[in-house]
């Protein structure tokens, strides 16, 4: 066996370890806090999700940054002080932003206090800067340990939740609080190896002031200006995947946005399942000799994912009690009937990844376009006529990911196929 295939394998196993950490942490709440007190979690993490879409930003021009100065551990090391401040000043953004709207969205989301949303606020400062040594690592090209520290935060949420929720009896509280500690440890070990691969080099003494401020990430205006679009994208699909379970809180009654919540985590493993194909589609997309080869992978691409997250689909709709009772427990049986529905938008969902990830490889934005189709549909709808009952939100989201899909594909059959090319 190769290194290289050994070191994706390593990286395929790791992946699937966190993302089997992340199922177990809420399959365990679905076990031991109320449905309430689940759909709080959720709902939270959620909303978190969306607000922390510049931490995508953040790993990914942090890995640019730091691999386009391959070989120079000094303007690397200057590098990677500049992003530093970077993500301070965001961390400090987010966080500020997130205090000052902790009243409007306590009363939104019909929380009995703002504590919940002040506890998930600390994880802002622990995710942005897990995203800083990721993307510097990446960066260095150490994948396989990348991987590792990211397998090992979802490990070590999963131990706080278990002493938090289980030991302390500290309910939604500590689940969120779990969040912090498993990426704050494991922050603090991926820091430890960066400054290990750049250690003894001290920018501010090594490199004269202008040159240093010449490496900054403030003056690499192309970087920024490439990051805006990728964090348009990831705010996007993030909206179009997770605030349906933030409108269930918002919306319906505590107990019934709990059961919707837990019937989302099952359902989701239909767009789990084939996720992987993007981080194999977009190399095989961006090296395509031409944009009809580039339209032929993402073809065959849509044809597995959708195989893979329909069959997912089909089991669900024919054992919905099945999956409920036994990954999370006699009281979301309520759900069954919703569990094919919500995971037939879950794969809608995917299939939109896909084909923005396509686009995006071959260097067009439009896909920004079909993304906004979808979230402007969804505002319009929610503001015309809100949901009273889960099937409301199922509907909305069902046919808002649709549209969002059509116009995607539409624009990717229209870039890579139709449209005449020098290629």
């Amino acid at each position: 066996m190769t290194t290289l295939l050994r070191s994706q394998l390593l990286i395929l196993f790791l992946s699937n370890f966190a993302s089997l950490a992340t199922y177990l942490v809420q399959i365990y709440l679905g076990h031991t806090l109320s449905t309430s007190d689940f759909g709080t979690f959720n709902a939270i993490n959620a909303l978190g999700t969306i607000v922390l879409s510049l931490f995508n930003l953040i790993q990914t021009l942090t890995a640019r940054n730091i691999a386009e100065l391959g070989g120079s551990p000094l303007e690397q090391a200057t590098q990677l002080r500049a992003l530093t401040r970077f993500t301070w000043i965001s961390t400090l953004i987010t966080t500020g932003g997130l205090w000052l709207f902790t009243p409007l969205l306590t009363d939104y989301l019909h929380l009995e206090t703002g504590t919940a949303l002040l506890i998930y606020s600390s994880a802002v400062v622990a995710t942005y800067f897990f995203g800083l040594y990721a993307g510097a690592l990446n960066g260095l090209f150490e994948y396989v340990r990348t991987t590792s520290y990211t397998a090992a935060a979802y490990a070590f949420r999963l131990a706080f939740t278990l002493l938090l929720v289980g030991l302390l009896q500290l309910r939604h509280f500590g689940a969120l609080a779990a969040i912090t500690l498993g990426t704050g440890v494991a922050t603090y070990f991926l820091k430890k190896r960066v400054d290990f691969r750049l250690k003894s080099h001290r920018p501010e003494v090594a490199l004269p002031a202008n040159e240093a401020a010449s490496k900054t990430i403030v003056q690499k205006s192309p970087l920024v200006i490439q990051g805006a679009p990728i964090l348009l994208q990831f705010i996007a699909i993030n909206l179009l995947t997770q605030l349906d379970v933030v409108w269930a809180k918002a919306y319906l009654s505590a107990d019934t946005a709990g059961m919707y919540s837990g019937v989302t985590v099952i359902a989701r493993i239909a767009a789990f399942l084939p996720l992987m194909l993007i981080s194999l589609l977009l190399p095989e997309a961006a090296k395509a000799p031409n944009e009809k080869s580039a339209f032929k992978v993402l073809v065959q691409t849509l044809l597995l994912a959708a195989t893979v997250s329909g069959s997912f689909v089909i089991l669900t709709a024919l054992f919905p009690t099945f999956f409920l009772n036994t990954l999370l427990g006699g009281q979301y049986l309520a759900g069954a009937s919703l569990l094919p529905k919500v995971g037939l938008v879950a794969s809608l969902s995917t299939l939109i990844q896909i084909v923005a990830a396509s686009l995006f490889a071959r260097r067009s934005q439009s896909y920004l376009a079909g993304l906004g189709a979808g979230i402007a549909s969804l505002l319009i709808w929610v503001k015309v006529s809100p949901p009273q009952a889960p099937e409301d939100l199922v509907r909305i989201f069902f046919f808002s990911n649709l549209l969002s899909f059509c116009v995607l594909f539409g624009l990717a059959l229209w870039r890579l196929r139709i449209r005449k090319t020098d290629a």
